[in-house]
């Protein structure tokens, strides 16, 4: 599994055309389609007619980590197809805070890719 690759040419080419194509859009974002919204509660921009983002809520977080395709859409296991020896899911649950699960990284997804696949 290809971990990082931030510097690859190919990548560099599309962080270029990415940054031209925002550039481009920005014109969109600016002007009278948004507007200031300060008050005593509420400073940020949004466009008109659109409701405020709330505040989180308090509680604990989790994290849902799962695969998706374009074809099935989740990627589980049919009924067909399973077995007591594997998952049937590839979906990953887990509450990313201190003292609890820790929080996602890349070992995690490693162990996630290759406990599902085998």
């Amino acid at each position: 599994m290809y971990i990082d690759g931030h510097e690859r040419d190919d990548i560099v080419a599309y962080r270029k055309e990415f940054l031209e194509t925002m550039a481009s859009l920005m014109p969109k974002f600016i002007g009278n389609e948004l507007e200031i919204r300060i008050d005593s509660k509420l400073k940020g921009w949004r466009p008109k007619n659109e409701q405020p983002l709330r505040k989180k809520r308090q509680g604990r977080t989790i994290y849902v980590n799962d695969f998706l395709t374009n074809t099935i859409g989740r990627l589980k296991i049919n009924e067909e197809e399973i077995d007591n020896t594997i998952l049937s899911e590839a979906c990953v649950i887990i509450n990313p805070e201190k003292n609890f699960d820790g929080w996602w990284n890349i070992d995690q997804l490693i162990d996630q890719v290759f406990y599902y696949n085998n």
